[in-house]
């Protein structure tokens, strides 16, 4: 039986499963929850697979102690799953409505309220013989430089994702995250960034820095460059500090959400969003990762974005947004989540 038959016979049960591979790193863990138990985090002290929604109120996982191991390497075979052509299609009404709440985002944001918003939208894409162990094994091959997992359990169903930005990582007393924000297509020739997306960006890294100031000491911050995530590019800050108390919790609660998936200052943004984006994220834009590894004793998170929720055999839905400060265009914003949804359409 090989590793996917062995998982797949473990869903068969309707037992809840996750399985991972980190950025960078040819090794795939699976972790397969012995019951179908869904464990609430409390105390951020707890050790497993941590899978939040975007709002935090819920903060589940798959406990270390409760769940058998599998580990696998990406094999080099798998290449001919690519499948590198994806369509950039969208509904008429969809690109209408996106673009009215990005224009509600940017009043919004000209009238002094705040400095940025991230919109989303939620795309129901149809989908044929779709089988998720060969979408998972694609987005091994095509996305080596994100955090790509598929999560399962029953009561919550499945999530799989290709996420680019890391939330933080602690490791030795030390917390390490990025600023990440501004979109472009890789095939860009131009090197240079445009002042909104320079902007957006710079807001992102001011406020890691503040809110990380009273947990940390001797921050240190890179100088913005290019990152490559799929088939776009981001600008991107590498953060590192020493941190003065052991337990993440309180770094967690106050770095997530960021500016760069929810806007600044927070509370206008969450509002506005609340008010006006029309459905519900769950955990799009949340977080997901290892938490309080004991063999690395290691906490390492991402953002959960690049991310699909599978809704049945037949259909998916698509989770992507873009940051809005006062000097975004509705229509170019709307054609950034487009470029977006192309990194999950690709696997599907």
């Amino acid at each position: 039986m090989d590793i996917f038959s062995a998982i797949n016979h473990h869903k068969a049960q309707n037992l809840p499963f996750v399985v991972f591979a980190k950025p960078d790193e040819n090794k795939v863990l699976a972790h397969l929850q012995q019951d179908d138990v869904l464990y609430t985090v409390e105390q951020f002290t707890e050790s497993g697979f941590v899978l939040a929604s975007f709002n935090q109120d819920e903060v589940y996982y798959i406990p270390e102690e409760k769940s058998d191991y599998l580990e696998f390497e990406i094999s080099k075979d798998l290449d001919f799953l690519i499948e590198p052509k994806a369509s950039g299609s969208f509904k008429e009404e969809d690109k209408i409505q996106f673009e009215q709440l990005v224009a509600s985002a940017i009043a919004t944001i000209q009238s002094g309220k705040c400095e940025k918003i991230v919109t989303s939208r939620k795309e129901v894409q149809a989908v044929s013989g779709w089988d998720w162990t060969e979408t998972f094994q694609k987005m091994l091959v095509l996305y080596p430089k994100a955090f790509r997992y598929c999560f399962f359990h029953p009561k919550i169903g499945m999530w799989m994702g290709a996420s680019p930005e890391q939330l933080l990582k602690v490791a030795d007393q030390r917390i390490k995250t990025v600023a990440l924000a501004g979109t472009r297509l890789k095939a860009t020739v131009d090197k240079y960034w445009g002042q909104k997306e320079v902007v957006e960006q710079q807001l992102v890294t001011e406020f890691i820095q503040r809110t990380l100031a009273p947990f940390v000491k001797e921050l240190s911050i890179s100088e913005p460059y290019t990152a490559t995530a799929g088939t776009i590019q981001h600008i991107k800050t590498d953060i590192e500090a020493e941190l003065m108390d052991e337990n993440p919790a309180g770094i967690i609660k106050a770095l997530h959400p960021t500016p760069a998936v929810c806007g600044m200052p927070k509370a206008v943004a969450l509002d506005f969003l609340k008010e006006h984006e029309g459905y519900d994220r769950r955990f799009y834009a949340g977080f997901i990762g290892e938490l309080n590894n004991t063999q690395t004793k290691q906490t390492d998170l991402f953002v959960n974005l690049r991310c699909m929720e599978v809704l049945s055999e037949k259909e998916v839905a698509l989770y992507i947004g873009c940051g809005i400060t006062a000097e975004s265009d509705p229509e170019a914003e709307f054609k950034e989540t487009v470029n977006k949804a192309v990194t999950m359409k690709k696997i599907l």
